[in-house]
């Protein structure tokens, strides 16, 4: 499922890679300046998606029934990923230096402060501006891959050393240790 080209503040539109449908948003829910994340709960046939910017919330989405389920507000109002764990049946998400917990139902878990946890991460956010690094998360239940990329590397045959990604760590959300497994060279 991906967002497409929409007005994001009168639908949304889903896609499963066959065929492309616009989904309108219910009058109730509240509109968003653009999406933040996105994952697919496969326990449950519902797409998630969190807001980045305004109040910060959560609409879920059942593929099942063709219909928007509710939106709930997440505490957190930039989150710039969204993944779904299916090994914790939960939901991860990235905002600045934080993971946000949310369990399957949408319901906000808990928040963990982890960029000074992670080796190097400073450095790599101190070399330009914010927008410039993305990071994104990979769960396997207390395991997590975090990955960050460049948002203006982009991948070329070219020049496949520009691939974007600048470093991954494996995170662990029990013990709030990191270990730094890859880094791009200067």
């Amino acid at each position: 499922y991906e967002i497409v080209g929409c007005d994001w503040s009168s639908d949304v539109c889903s896609s499963d890679l066959a065929s492309t449908t616009t989904v309108k948003f219910p009058p109730n829910f509240p509109r968003f300046p653009w999406v933040g994340g996105m994952a697919y709960d496969s326990k449950r046939d519902i797409v998630c998606m969190v807001s980045s910017g305004g109040t910060g919330h959560l609409y879920r989405y059942s593929v099942k029934e063709g219909n928007w389920l509710d939106f709930r507000w997440h505490r957190v109002v930039n989150l710039h990923f969204l993944a779904y764990d299916p090994a914790m049946d939960r939901y991860i998400g990235w905002a600045e230096d934080q993971l946000v917990f949310i369990s399957g139902e949408g319901e906000f878990l808990f928040v963990q402060k982890i960029a000074d946890k992670l080796p190097g991460f400073g450095r790599l956010h101190q070399q330009g501006d914010v927008p410039s690094l993305a990071l994104a998360v990979y769960p396997h239940g207390d395991e997590l891959a975090l990955v960050a990329f460049s948002v203006t590397g982009r991948l070329s045959p070219d020049n496949p050393d520009d691939s974007g990604v600048l470093a991954i760590w494996l995170y662990n959300v029990q013990t709030e240790q990191a270990v730094l497994t890859y880094k791009t060279q200067p």
